[in-house]
């Protein structure tokens, strides 16, 4: 395997469930302290091809612990360029999970548009690079989890 199609299956499996486990607040039975997923699916604002049938790898975590029948936990919406996706998000959209590319980090903060990640949810960010902490740091919040690189090498 080359070493950076193993670099991004490495980052992708590690990561990307934690993205998905560290942004919705626990509701229902998850609360109350059993595995069981939040009541709601997370909505998931992505480019086409990122969804969990295109790449079950990315969800190997959340897979393990709540089963191979993704459609029960993750709704997708989809974008062809961030500017969309912003376009979506700002006019109403409440998605749980984004995945702007980095140019654009700045642009959803400074618009209100996402959340801090609480870190200390993410059993694995002590093992993230500290150069990539903090390109997603900003103001001292971090906002994003970096899990993969395409045209805006991280």
């Amino acid at each position: 395997m080359e070493r950076r199609a193993l670099l991004f299956t490495l980052i992708a499996a590690l990561l990307g469930s934690l993205v998905l486990s560290a942004c919705a607040a626990p509701t229902g039975s998850e609360a109350e302290g059993n595995n069981a997923p939040a009541n709601d699916p997370l909505l998931i604002l992505d480019w086409s091809g990122y969804e969990a049938t295109a790449y079950p790898q990315f969800y190997g975590p959340f897979i393990e612990k709540y089963g191979e029948d993704l459609d029960n936990y993750l709704e997708y919406t989809f974008f062809a360029d961030d500017a969309e996706a912003f376009a979506k998000q700002q006019s109403g959209l409440q998605a749980d999970i984004i995945h702007p590319c980095s140019g654009w980090f700045d642009l959803w903060v400074e618009n209100d548009l996402i959340q801090p990640i609480d870190t200390s949810r993410l059993s694995n960010w002590d093992g993230i690079h500290p150069a990539f902490k903090e390109m997603v740091t900003i103001d001292g919040d971090v906002y994003f989890i970096p899990w993969e690189w395409g045209y805006d090498s991280i």
